[in-house]
């Protein structure tokens, strides 16, 4: 068995916590158009074209649409919301 130390004790987030922020994207299909990341994250259209653009969304762009695979706004979710740290048992 492996000991946690303190402070890896802290930083742990439990797996269920990570599983259930990306549950709420279940209802989208693989890929998603801007306005449904933006209509998933509560979040303004301009701002998830100014994240898309910057690449801090990973997407891609077909013609004049973006495409952004659900698993990119699931991951944004994580590491944004610090539930993409991993306990010390992983």
């Amino acid at each position: 068995n492996t000991v946690m130390t303190d402070a890896c004790a802290e930083n742990a987030v439990p797996k269920t916590a990570r599983r259930e922020a990306v549950k709420m994207f279940d209802e989208y299909e693989d890929m998603m158009s801007a306005e449904e990341v933006s209509e998933a994250l509560r979040i303004g259209h301009n701002t998830v074209y100014s994240l898309l653009n910057s690449g801090e969304l990973k997407a891609f762009r077909c013609g004049k649409n973006w495409k952004i695979p659900r698993t990119a706004v699931e991951r944004f979710v994580l590491e944004h919301s610090g539930l993409d740290r991993r306990s010390c048992n992983e």
